[in-house]
Formats: C-alpha cells, sequence, structure tokens
C-alpha cells in the first residue's frame, strides 16, 4: 500500500450541523469522547477532524474496524490490523493523517520564528548551524522542527528520546509538502513515494 497522507483546514467545522455530522459518524468512541471533553472550540475542531481523516482514509482501503489502541509509548496503533500503520497531527487549524503499510510519522507545523533558546535546548549541533547558515532561518527553523517531531513519532519514542540527539539533516526518509501557512512532514521507516492529498468533510 502507498504511503498517502491526507489534510484538512478544520474551520469547516465552525459550522455546527457539520460538526454534528461529523460526530454522528465516526465509528471511534474514544474519539468522540476526547473531542467533547475540550474546552476550546478549535482543540474539538482539531480532535475530529483528525479522527474524520482516519476514518476516511481506512475506508478506502476497505477497512471498517476502527478499534484504536496506544503502545507503551503512547503512539496509537489499529487493535486488529497490525498491517495498516497510521499517524496523527494537528497545528493550528490543519490536521493531518498518514497511512502506511509500514512505521510512518507526520507532523504539521505553522510558520515559526527561529527561536534560539528552543532550538539550544531540541536542536543538534549540525541542525543549529543549518539555521545559522540559511537564507531564510525562519524556514529552516520550521522544516527542522517538523522533519524531527515526524522522526520521533515515526519511531514511537517521541519525549523519551532527547531531541538533540537526533539529528534529521540529511536523512531520505523525510517527505514536505507546504500549503499556505503550514509545513507537513512525512516520515517513514524506508524510502517511499508519498502522495499529499487535502481532504473535505460532505455531508452524504
Amino acid at each position: 500500500m502507498p504511503t498517502r497522507c491526507c489534510y484538512y483546514d478544520t474551520t469547516d467545522l465552525k459550522d455546527a450541523a457539520l460538526f454534528e455530522y461529523g460526530i454522528s459518524i465516526i465509528p471511534w468512541q474514544a474519539r468522540i469522547q476526547k473531542t467533547l471533553r475540550y474546552y476550546f472550540d478549535r482543540d474539538k475542531r482539531l480532535c475530529l477532524g483528525a479522527g474524520l481523516l482516519l476514518h476516511h482514509m481506512l475506508l478506502e482501503n476497505g477497512i471498517t474496524d476502527m478499534v484504536v489502541d496506544v503502545d507503551e509509548n503512547g503512539k496509537p496503533y489499529l487493535l486488529n490490523n497490525s498491517k495498516i500503520h497510521f499517524n496523527i497531527s494537528h497545528d493550528g487549524d490543519i490536521a493531518a493523517v498518514a497511512l502506511s503499510d509500514h512505521a510512518v510519522g507526520v507532523d504539521v507545523c505553522s510558520d515559526r520564528v527561529y527561536d534560539k533558546e528552543v532550538a539550544a535546548f531540541s536542536f543538534s549541533g549540525e541542525e543549529i548551524e543549518c539555521v545559522m547558515n540559511s537564507s531564510e532561518p525562519d524556514l529552516e527553523y520550521t522544516r527542522i522542527w517538523a522533519k524531527k517531531e515526524s522522526y520521533l513519532k515515526m519511531t514511537g519514542t517521541g519525549l523519551l528520546e532527547d531531541p538533540k540527539n537526533v539529528t534529521v539533516t540529511g536523512m531520505d526518509n523525510l517527505t514536505e509538502h507546504r500549503i499556505p501557512g503550514y509545513l507537513i512532514v512525512v516520515c517513514t521507516s524506508e524510502p517511499d513515494g508519498i502522495s499529499f492529498e487535502e481532504w473535505r468533510l460532505k455531508k452524504v
């Protein structure tokens, strides 16, 4: 199965009728409960939007069983289908899901301004040098941040691993996709051709 990434501008879900429709069609009770627990509307939209994306992508692959669990590191997986791997990310108003037949991680990152203190805490020396030598340091900072997040999510180690010990510059298993105001990066356990597609929720 080719690795795919779908993304969704969840501002659509400001429409109350569309939000309720989304709630009604997603067969993932834990996601619904998590969505409704959030206080802020944006968090509700992002949580529901990511769940709807996963539901859509699984259906496209003939998978209706959407029982999701998390491993010891907190990475979600399909409990009854070990052949399918997925990962979820959201930032700002954008939710994204990557689906693959091998380990995969995805990160959505809104455009950021280079922060020296954060970089010193999270970036390796080589990565900081790349930012400092770039003609567009803010863009390079955003790129490295998203790449590092997607890599750590692919491995499943997340915050358990010191991000400074991981250098993503030069890795060939990271694929970027830019949309206005955001960068989406997908990391796979194997170099792979990855497709990106925008998705919209439509009432049937």
